[in-house]
């Protein structure tokens, strides 16, 4: 599935295409949602600015979901995941020591 989703997105134009991470759009939404508007030349951020605004507020309280994984399931997506994890620049969780 990354191997289609590699060759694909070379036919995209870099004008038409961006990543954030989870991460950087957790940091900061309205930053990631402004640079999504600027790459894309999408109109409206301004106009909406607010509303965004007032969206994430809302959502200042939510919490993700935590998940205990143990050291085999770990070690099996990494191995099995590896590919994906290089294409996307993701950093592979560490099994610990038990």
């Amino acid at each position: 599935m990354y191997e289609r989703f590699k060759e694909d997105k070379e036919l995209i134009k870099n004008e038409n295409y961006i990543e954030i991470s989870y991460d950087e759009f957790m940091q900061d939404p309205l930053k990631s949602v402004e640079q999504i508007h600027t790459k894309l030349s999408l109109d409206g951020f301004e106009e909406y600015k607010s509303d965004f605004i007032s969206y994430i507020e809302q959502q200042r309280t939510f919490k993700p979901n935590k998940y205990e994984i143990n050291n085999e399931i770990i070690e099996r997506v990494n191995k099995s995941c590896t590919y994906a994890f290089d294409l996307l620049k993701y950093t592979k969780i560490q099994a610990t020591s038990e």
